[in-house]
Formats: C-alpha cells, structure tokens, sequence
C-alpha cells in the first residue's frame, strides 16, 4: 500500500508513543486490532518541534530512537528544539498558517486548540492502545475529540504527594487518604492543628 505524507505523519507520529506503555497496569481500553501497514512515499521527510530536552539522557535516546526509524523508513526526520515556554506559541502559528513543523511534542491541552488543522490518529492509536495494554483515561481525554484521536500520548508524569506521617497522625487519620474528598478532609483537619498543607507552584 502506498501512503501520502499525511498518511506518513500519522503513522510516525506513534512510534514516540509506543515504547514502556503496558508496564504501568493500564487496562485495555479498545478492541483488537491489526497493526497498521505503511508505505512512505519517495523522497519523505518530516520535521518534529519538541522542547530542548532537560537531561541529556533524554536527547541521546530520543536522537537514537529517530535514527532507527530513518533506517527503518528511509525516511529523514529533522528535529527542532525550543524552550518547553516557546512550543506553545510556535505550534499555533504552524498550525495557523499551515507551513512549519509536520509534528510538535506538545503539552497537555494544546491539540484541542487547532484539532482541525491535526490528521485523525484513531487507527494507529487504537493499535497502539490494543497491543500495549490501553491507555490512562486522562492521557485519552488530553488526546481525543469527538471519538477521534487528534494526538499520541507520549506519558504521564508520576507525581508524589509528600507528607509528615506524625502530622498526618495528628489531624486525626490513621493513613494517607486514597481519593481527593478524603485528602480534603486531611487537609481541612491539618489546617485546623495549626499544621496546613502546602502546595509548591513547580517541580519542589
């Protein structure tokens, strides 16, 4: 089968997402599926916009990883690196204007502000989510609209709560709550002995 560009975006717009998903016990949210054969056409190459990224590591497997799949494809992939401030900004002018990067890592949110300029990845997602074991509800609900998947989910940051067990203890619980209306409720108790909780505005 042979395959248009955009056809080409859709599918190497997964391979970012595909590696490590079925180790966090997600449970499988689509049916089974056939995996997705595609052609690239000749002379095909794409350019991705992702933020420069915050360990080295990072980069040196994300640049290993794009070599394999140029090797793979024949296809040649340039990546762009901005400030993680500046994709935002960047992709919605591409988007705007049509010309600029094919693919953006972006943040959260983002593709809902110009699904209609964004190819529909429901095939290779829904393989994709089949083989590795489904996908998080939240990530799904940053990736799809109207049923479509406009974008690829590429992880989800593991956030800790850190908490002093003898103040905890103090308010009056036995545990750390398990759901937000009980970690409300040690909230409200922690305040009330003089001892509140606190929240940082970035990566404390």
């Amino acid at each position: 089968m042979t395959i248009n560009r955009r056809d080409l975006l859709a599918a190497s717009a997964g391979l970012v997402a595909t590696t490590g998903l079925g180790k966090f016990g997600m449970t499988p949210a689509f049916a089974q599926a056939a995996e997705p054969k595609y052609t690239p056409e000749q002379g095909a190459s794409l350019r991705l916009l992702r933020w420069t990224p915050f360990v080295k590591g990072d980069e040196d497997a994300w640049l290993a990883n794009t070599k394999k799949f140029t090797e793979a494809t024949g296809v040649e992939v340039r990546v762009d690196k901005e400030s993680w401030e500046d994709i935002r900004p960047k992709a919605a002018v591409a988007a705007n204007v049509g010309s600029g990067p094919d693919m953006v890592m972006c943040w959260f949110d983002d593709a809902h502000q110009y699904p209609d300029k964004l190819l529909d990845l429901t095939e290779l997602a829904t393989y994709l989510g089949d083989k590795y074991g489904g996908w998080y509800e939240g990530m799904r609900g940053y990736a799809v609209r109207d049923d479509k998947f406009i974008a690829l989910p590429l992880a989800a940051i593991g956030n800790a709560v850190v908490y002093r067990d003898s103040h905890m203890k103090a308010a009056g619980f036995s545990e750390f709550p398990k759901d937000t209306a009980g970690f409300l409720e040690l909230c409200k108790a922690m305040k009330a002995k003089g001892t509140p909780a606190g929240f940082p505005h970035g990566k404390a």
